[in-house]
């Protein structure tokens, strides 16, 4: 619906965050922003949200928001038909992903739908499942989308 409306609300939210010294908060905040953006069709603006955001759960420990943020962007990897990354990314946390709340759960369907018949990214999930989260999250944060993340 209302987009627009939307990203003004949580421009205004990461900002009061960012005064408050909320973290937890803009981070969780960055991860909406990751959804409005993918409702946009904006896959580099969704990209940089949910790096964001992992970036601040990965500093800071917030496990169940890493888990979340991981998710977000393996979505983006998969609406980009990177099957290789959103596999991998989508591994490392598939098992976890039921307790990480509706967004997470409603991303995990969608990767799930469309993944469940791409060998490519059936090899990539289970390659996935054998990381840490400290190294899926290291994969997710690497500037060079091109890096190999099959080693």
């Amino acid at each position: 619906g209302r987009l627009d409306d939307a990203e003004a609300a949580l421009g205004r939210s990461r900002e009061l965050a960012d005064r408050l010294s909320w973290r937890w908060w803009e981070a969780a905040v960055h991860n909406v922003s990751l959804t409005v953006a993918l409702q946009r069709g904006d896959l580099d603006a969704a990209e940089r949200y949910g790096r964001a955001a992992l970036a601040i759960n990965v500093e800071d420990e917030y496990v169940r928001s890493t888990g979340q943020s991981i998710v977000g962007l393996a979505v983006v990897a998969l609406a980009r038909d990177d099957l290789e990354r959103a596999g991998v990314l989508w591994g490392a946390v598939s098992t976890d992903a039921r307790g990480m709340g509706p967004l997470t759960a409603r991303w995990a369907g969608e990767l799930r739908l469309r993944g469940e018949t791409e060998p490519a990214f059936l090899d990539a999930v289970e390659r996935g499942r054998h990381l840490r989260l400290e190294e899926v999250a290291a994969i997710a944060l690497a500037a060079d989308e091109t890096e190999s993340i099959a080693e």
